[in-house]
């Protein structure tokens, strides 16, 4: 189980997140939505102490999260990423497991041969001796999919992982996440994307610097829930 309680954050003076409480259970796909500056991507990087916290806890199986990093898989948005860094396809999944084994170590047959199964497992074998800037934008978000697969976490957080991306992508996405959800892992994605994609997730939270609505997809996105988070009215969800 993971738990926030109570997490604040300010950005010189500016509250981007109020007192957020909400827990997570392992084999569930978890998608966090809400309006732009809402608070989503802070949300993820807050809770792995990538931007400081006023107030609050994060805790996995009783324990901090930031205590255990290495167990969660962060994939975050593509135009957060240095595209044109020298370094090939293979070798940004091999940093998932050099992590592990230390940079400094010639990275053992194990390492080769997981990091060989998650490029294949998102159909980039092909391509793993390509610069990460040859690639399409889809095919970039493959490389980092592959890399949270090969550190084998217990963890998944991604933001924003289908923006802009192909059908390709998206299907490959989906059928990993189906995957990962029947190991019982904890996923949790951040979305801007209120359409057919809805129907994939387990449950939804929904957050406007401050928890809305937590709860299944058509409870959560309410013709209610939805004016007070967007500011408009929209019912997505049919009865």
């Amino acid at each position: 189980m993971l738990v926030v309680r109570d997490l604040t954050v300010h950005y010189q003076g500016v509250c981007a997140l109020e007192r957020v409480n909400f827990s997570l259970e392992s084999g569930q796909l978890v998608g966090v939505v809400g309006p732009n500056g809402a608070g989503k991507s802070t949300l993820l990087k807050s809770m792995l102490g990538l931007v400081t916290s006023q107030r609050g806890s994060i805790r996995y199986d009783g324990h901090p999260l930031i205590q255990q990093r290495q167990k969660v898989a962060y994939v975050p948005q593509r135009s957060q990423i240095d595209w044109n860094y020298p370094i090939t396809v293979k070798n940004v999944v091999m940093l998932a497991q050099m992590q592990q084994q230390g940079f400094w170590q010639f990275p053992t047959r194990q390492a080769r041969q997981m990091v060989k199964r998650a490029l294949m497992q998102v159909d980039l074998w092909d391509l793993r001796d390509r610069h990460i800037r040859e690639l399409s934008g889809g095919q970039q978000q493959r490389v980092f999919l592959a890399r949270s697969l090969a550190q084998q976490a217990n963890i998944f957080f991604f933001d924003e992982p289908f923006n802009g991306v192909d059908q390709k992508t998206k299907e490959i996405f989906y059928s990993i996440l189906q995957e990962l959800k029947e190991q019982n892992k904890t996923l949790l994605i951040v979305s801007h994307d209120l359409g057919d994609t809805l129907n994939y997730y387990d449950q939804l939270i929904l957050i406007n610097r401050s928890i809305l609505a937590t709860g299944l997809p058509k409870q959560v996105l309410t013709p209610e829930n939805f004016y007070q988070a967007y500011g408009h009215p929209l019912n997505l969800l049919s009865a």
